[in-house]
């Protein structure tokens, strides 16, 4: 039987559920064996049994390891990847909204305005929800339209950790710990 577990804790999946009792009934059998002065067989498949018991468990704890160092490094590299969409999103929208007011004398009253007007192409989903690359939009032009400001958060803390604002002036500003303002720092060029 622990030959059998042994083959089975092999499976990264299986490790735990077959790894140990594996190891366990290895050593059972292994003693049963020695105890029985040749009277019953089988050490080969208990050490078998013991030696992919123990190998399944060192490669649980390998992987585990390697779990522990990459699973951190994915989050911060899809925490990048989200940040720099909502600066080029930022720029985008920017330019866009440039470009409207050059027009219409006045910045767009939503961003949808913008997208319908065909002057950029935003996401459907940015339009319709406000969310795009994990991270909430919300403009809001000023009372007589002759500004903007954009804030952008994100979702969930694993999407994002910076907060964006912009004003009509296209200076893309970032806080980290709470939403960003006119008074934070500027994204660097």
């Amino acid at each position: 039987m622990s030959m059998v577990l042994g083959v089975l804790s092999i499976s990264i999946l299986l490790s735990i559920f077959a790894g140990i009792p594996a190891v366990i009934l290895g050593h059972l059998s292994w003693a049963s064996i020695r105890r029985s002065k040749g009277r019953l067989k089988g050490e080969g498949m208990a050490m078998a049994g013991l030696i992919m018991g123990y190998l399944s468990l060192f490669l649980l704890v390998v992987f585990a390891m390697i779990g522990y160092i990459a699973v951190p490094n994915i989050f911060r590299s899809k925490i990048a990847t989200n940040e720099a969409a909502v600066v080029e999103t930022l720029k985008t929208i920017h330019g866009a909204a440039a470009s409207y007011q050059l027009e219409h004398d006045a910045y767009p009253p939503s961003l949808q305005e913008l997208s319908s007007e065909g002057l950029v192409a935003l996401d459907n989903q940015l339009t319709s929800t406000g969310v795009q690359s994990a991270y909430q939009f919300a403009y809001k032009p000023s009372s007589s339209q002759k500004g903007y400001v954009i804030h952008a958060d994100p979702v969930f803390i694993h999407t994002g950790q910076r907060h964006f604002y912009m004003d009509a002036s296209g200076v893309i500003r970032y806080e980290t710990a709470r939403p960003a303002g006119p008074n934070s720092q500027s994204v660097s060029p």
